[in-house]
């Protein structure tokens, strides 16, 4: 069983997201914010600034002529898009090159959490989700309780080496899941809100207290299981979804 201290020293040590980020969040709820408050949040980080303009001349958003301008890029993407931008690197930094808990490396960890980001912003947007615009991010995120969890090793009083399969074992060799640490760190990043309780329901979207953000939660769950079923994630995890 992993103790208290090591779980937090875990949860310490991960890298720090962008600067930008809580910046970012603060804008995307702000009405009045513009293109430009945007583009000075971007313009601070260099790998914020390439990952946008890349997609920004993307197929998916490409116009008549590239762009190299961040104000022109954040103007065609879209606030919600440059959100996702943030999202996407902040996870990539936090990758490690192996989850041995899961018996994962990070190339097939990464596949899973794009697949499912992108079903959850197709799946919102098709059922009209009033919080469509969270959906991709909080998809991208619904496994990030996984960073801490399945980088305990069996000297560490951890599981085997994929020993986990599912919340149950979690909580068997650990005394938690990734879905409790998950919301943690969702907060500690700065995430929103809806981003953040996805990552703590997206197993169970009903069980949580209260109605707030419910939608996002379902959209999230049923990304992951068709995830599952489309082949983008690990056998042994498929075994624990409900």
């Amino acid at each position: 069983m992993i103790s208290d201290q090591q779980l937090a020293s875990r949860i310490d040590a991960l890298p720090t997201v962008p600067e930008a980020l809580p910046r970012i969040s603060t804008l995307l709820l702000d009405p009045s914010a513009s293109a430009s408050d945007f583009e000075a949040v971007v313009k601070t980080d260099p790998a914020l600034t390439a990952n946008l303009l890349r997609v920004a001349n993307s197929a998916f958003h490409r116009g008549l002529t590239s762009i190299s301008s961040v104000g022109l890029a954040v103007a065609r993407v879209g606030f919600h898009r440059v959100y996702e931008v943030v999202s996407l690197v902040s996870l990539k930094r936090a990758l490690p090159p192996r989850l041995p808990g899961y018996g994962l490396d990070s190339a097939e960890f990464w596949r899973h959490c794009v697949a499912v980001a992108v079903l959850s912003e197709r799946i919102a947007r098709l059922a009209g989700v009033p919080e469509s615009g969270h959906a991709y991010t909080a998809g991208l995120l619904h496994d990030v309780g996984k960073l801490v969890v399945g980088a305990f090793g069996e000297t560490e009083g951890g599981p085997p080496e994929g020993a986990l399969d599912g919340l149950a074992s979690e909580q068997r060799y650990l005394g938690t899941d990734h879905a409790e640490i998950g919301q943690d760190i969702a907060f500690r990043w700065n995430f929103t809100r809806p981003v953040a309780d996805a990552a703590r329901w997206h197993h169970a979207p009903l069980s949580e207290p209260g109605a707030s953000g419910k939608r996002v939660q379902i959209v999230v769950h049923v990304a992951n299981c068709l995830a599952h079923r489309f082949g983008y994630g690990p056998k042994a995890s498929h075994r624990g979804l409900p």
